[in-house]
């Protein structure tokens, strides 16, 4: 009878077993091979008797020994299995299975070195015994010596090439060496001979996620899923795939399910943290991050992650103290530096702010944000000179930069060098003619030097990227106007009105543009417009000034002027052109008052005062008065009545509309790879580590290693 037999209908053999023993009551092999039937049923303590009796009929009978001791093994009784292969091994000295069998119960009691010996009699005596190759590859793995493995694992497989067990678990050796492609191999003839195998789905998908076959991957973690529907690690790996491929809402449906099919796994909750983040879903980005962090509270990268969160919701304290926790844990994190300075720059504590730029450039010289970052504070600050250099450095590192070309020229215009800035400006539209902005500030730069054809050219560019780019609308229309096109500028003012309804400067200029043609209503509905807005818009109040007093209305031309000259101190034309309505409304000692002010600013009255008319005896006669011998004198000359008067109400007045300046302030922290603006936002940095660790490799909480125990018959 063969040592080893799997009998496929056990209550029937069980049946023909106990008949033999019945009519032959000491028929020993008849009770081993029912003890057998027993164990593959699993009533061991049936089969434990069965084959005690045998022993007892034949106390040499080490088929009986063995096999009683498999069944040892299925109870974990292992210390009894080991006694009995021992007894079998003392009757038969050569006896490769009752070794085979002792190394089985010593490897799963983890005594290695013992288990090694046994498997390797077993070897010696049986030479072909394929299981024994097996499970002493076993042991090669356990230790990490892979190739031994492999080797054990090839005879293994030359001698049984049907086993699915070897070829797992040496596409799992592979997998351990790296060598995926070899693993996938292996993986894929374990399927073929087990096709439903989870296991084997999951390691083959894990290999294609690792060598970048994604599709492969993901089909690999359905089959694993469809199998074992409990198997958290298969959908925490493949919401890594979606979190990849920027299907943050599948990924974290994956995560949503792996965690609640194992909440212990806290690379789900870092990972799931971050998939929050990218869907800018900050509260539970920061819940997930903080039950990382009970998991493991020295982890860095969750602290650091869960302080950009906060960075990203603009709690900007409580983001510095996680990033005060991350850098207590790794100070040698550059990014956590340069995002804690982020934070710092945005509470206003400057010196800090630097301080941090500077010691992520110290850890990290090869990164050009903090350079780029360290800049924006310098440009901020009004160290233009300062900010040149860290721009220009940023570039070094990175020629292909955009932005820091960008922000390289603005500072260069800061400085009034709006030429170099147009070289800078241009380098940045050359890497990304995509920006509205770029054009824009080139835009400025050009208006700034007169190049009113060029300036409108770069601001009509703007508007076609943006059209709903107001500044670039009004600043073309400024530009416009210093051309004399009134109806174009008056169009752009009225566009950019239309974007930006509460902008005073559209409102203020698109009245020059009405006044200018005449239809002096709508300027001053377009100045008092502006005035609501904003109370204290010294030009306002000017212009509406201005044409109060072209109407003859002075009082409230003085009134107007006077609130601008409140509101700036210096502005002599106001101050001008309301001693002018002073002495229209014959306020002599007012006008004097303003006429003295303006002669201690060391301004020349009487050259502004014939711009405006003939003579002396010409304004008296439009005022229908004669004016005081002191102001005619600080007007610029004697009275003289052979002078012929001439009518002439012209005005001087500040008519230059200024173009908005470029506004420079810091953004939101966003990930590095987003695009950045000088005049928006810092940068930040992007995850130390973007996932915890590596894909999730363990299957199930049980050894990855398929430990193969074949039952044994007499």
């Amino acid at each position: 009878m063969s040592d080893r037999i799997k009998p496929r209908y056990f209550d029937e053999a069980i049946e023909h077993y106990s008949e033999a023993i019945r009519e032959k009551p000491n028929f020993a092999e008849a009770y081993t091979g029912r003890g057998v039937a027993y164990q593959c049923k699993g009533e061991y303590e049936q089969a434990i008797e069965d084959h005690t009796q045998a022993i007892h009929l034949i106390p040499h009978y080490g088929a009986a020994y063995v096999n009683r001791g498999v069944t040892y093994i299925f109870q974990k009784r292992f210390a009894n299995a080991i006694t009995d292969f021992g007894a079998a091994i003392d009757l038969k000295p050569n006896y490769a299975e009752a070794y085979f069998y002792r190394g089985m119960a010593n490897h799963l009691l983890f005594e290695f070195n013992r288990a090694f010996g046994d498997y390797s009699k077993a070897i010696e005596f049986q030479p072909r015994f394929a299981d024994a190759y097996y499970a002493r590859g076993l042991i090669y793995h356990d230790k990490g010596e892979y190739d031994r493995a492999i080797d054990d694992y090839d005879k293994a497989l030359d001698l049984n090439p049907d086993s699915a067990d070897a070829r797992y678990i040496r596409g799992l050796t592979y997998f351990r060496k790296k060598e995926y492609l070899c693993s996938t191999r292996d993986f894929e003839q374990a399927l073929n001979l087990k096709p439903n195998w989870a296991n084997a789905h999951f390691y083959r998908g894990t290999a294609y996620h690792i060598m970048g076959e994604v599709d492969k991957a993901l089909d690999d973690y359905g089959k694993v899923i469809g199998i074992q529907e409990d198997c958290a690690t298969a959908y925490g790996n493949r919401a890594r795939i979606y979190q990849d491929r920027g299907s943050y809402d599948r990924a974290i449906q994956d995560y949503n399910k792996a965690l609640e099919l194992d909440p212990g796994i806290a690379d789900n909750y870092y990972n799931r943290g971050l998939a929050y983040c990218r869907t800018s879903d900050f509260d539970r980005a920061i819940r997930d991050f903080g039950k990382a962090i009970e998991f493991n509270p020295d982890w860095a990268n969750a602290y650091y992650n869960r302080g950009k969160a906060y960075l990203d919701k603009q709690d900007f304290n409580q983001a510095i103290k996680d990033f005060d926790s991350a850098i207590a844990i790794d100070a040698s994190s550059a990014d956590a530096f340069n995002n804690r300075a982020n934070a710092l720059w945005d509470l206003k504590r400057t010196e800090l702010a630097i301080q941090d730029y500077t010691k992520a450039i110290e850890l990290n010289s090869g990164s050009s944000d903090s350079y780029f970052n360290r800049g924006m504070v310098y440009f901020e600050q009004g160290e233009y000179d300062n900010a040149i250099k860290d721009f220009a450095r940023s570039i070094r590192i990175n020629p292909k930069d955009a932005e820091a070309y960008k922000n390289l020229g603005a500072s260069f215009g800061r400085l009034g060098d709006h030429y170099r800035a147009i070289e800078e400006y241009t380098k940045s539209i050359e890497l990304n003619s995509g920006s509205s902005e770029t054009y824009y500030f080139r835009g400025v730069a050009n208006y700034l030097i007169n190049e009113y054809d060029y300036a409108i050219g770069d601001y009509t560019t703007a508007i076609q990227i943006d059209p709903e780019y107001s500044e670039a609308f009004h600043d073309r229309g400024v530009a416009h106007y210093h051309k004399r096109d009134y109806a174009a500028a008056l169009q752009d003012f009225s566009r950019a009105i239309d974007i930006t309804v509460s902008d005073p400067t559209a409102y203020t200029n698109r009245g020059v543009i009405y006044y200018e043609k005449g239809d002096n209503d709508l300027a001053i509905s377009d100045f008092n417009s502006a005035i609501e807005l904003d109370v204290n818009f010294t030009d306002a109040y000017n212009y509406r000034g201005w044409i109060y007093f072209r109407r003859g209305d002075y009082d409230n031309a003085i009134q107007d002027y006077t609130k601008a000259i409140v509101l700036n101190p210096d502005h002599l034309t106001c101050l001008f052109n309301r001693a002018l309505a002073f002495l229209h409304t014959h306020d002599w000692e007012a006008a004097k008052s303003d006429l003295v002010t303006l002669n201690k600013k060391g301004i020349a009255i009487a050259g502004l005062f014939r711009e405006c008319y003939a003579s002396i005896a010409n304004f008296e006669e439009a005022i229908d008065a004669e004016i005081p011998a002191n102001i005619a004198s600080m007007l610029g000359e004697a009275k003289s009545p052979s002078e012929k008067p001439q009518k002439d109400h012209s005005h001087i007045v500040e008519r230059q509309i200024a173009a908005i300046v470029p506004q420079f302030h810091k953004r939101p922290s966003t990930p590095r790879t987003d695009q950045k603006h000088c005049d928006s936002r810092l940068r930040d940095s992007a995850s130390v580590s973007e996932y915890s660790s590596n894909l999730n490799l363990s299957f199930d909480t049980q050894s990855d290693v398929a430990h193969h125990m074949p039952s044994v018959a007499a």
